[in-house]
């Protein structure tokens, strides 16, 4: 049990680091990203120049499964000069598919 652990571990902390860099490369200076070196999700923030619900409104229409963080406080957020903070979970995503998914994501948020 533990080696197949340690396997995960290293198999979504590799998904991870991935991800952090072609977010970074993709967004460049529009995102801060908050890492927390476990666990399957993390958060950012990202400047859009779209509101939460348009945000949403256009991840579903992209087929892209994506969570504000306002589904998950009881008030939701103001915006913040146009920042807007999102939950990113990568356990579904094949690692070939990160750099589309960033791709989608950014269109997504960016337009």
């Amino acid at each position: 049990m533990k080696k197949y652990v340690k396997k995960m571990h290293q198999h979504y902390g590799r998904k991870r680091e991935q991800l952090i860099v072609a977010l970074q490369q993709a967004f460049q200076d529009k995102v801060n990203i908050k890492d927390t070196e476990a666990g399957l999700h993390f958060m950012i923030d990202v400047k859009s120049p779209f509101t939460y619900e348009e945000i949403e409104q256009r991840a579903k229409e992209a087929k892209l499964e994506l969570y504000t963080i306002n589904r998950f406080i009881v008030k939701a957020l103001e915006e913040n000069n146009g920042v807007k903070t999102l939950i990113i979970g990568f356990s579904k995503i094949k690692i070939e598919q990160l750099d589309d998914a960033v791709r989608c994501l950014k269109k997504v948020l960016l337009g």
